[in-house]
């Protein structure tokens, strides 16, 4: 139950900020992304990832957006085209 401060944490991980974290997150998912891309469009994984649900979302209150969602704003914030992986 000890507390240690956000930026103590940010020191020992050798991170200068939040923003650097996002980034981070961000670019493995990229990575991710490209690497689920080029292998043969059979396999399994490629499979899900490709799956678009018939049903819509649900109404009321927002829904976290699906990993597609971000990968797209990822690739927008980045200046990268859909077949830039």
């Amino acid at each position: 139950m000890e507390r240690i401060k956000n930026e103590e944490i940010n020191e020992i991980m050798e991170v200068k900020g939040k923003s650097d974290i996002i980034d981070s997150i961000q670019k493995k998912r990229l990575q991710w992304y490209g690497h689920v891309k080029r292998i043969p469009g059979e396999r399994i994984t490629k499979l899900i990832m490709e799956w678009i649900p018939r049903e819509r979302r649900k109404r009321g209150r927002p829904q976290r957006k699906m990993w597609m969602e971000r990968v797209q704003a990822a690739m927008t914030t980045r200046n990268l085209e859909p077949n830039q992986w």
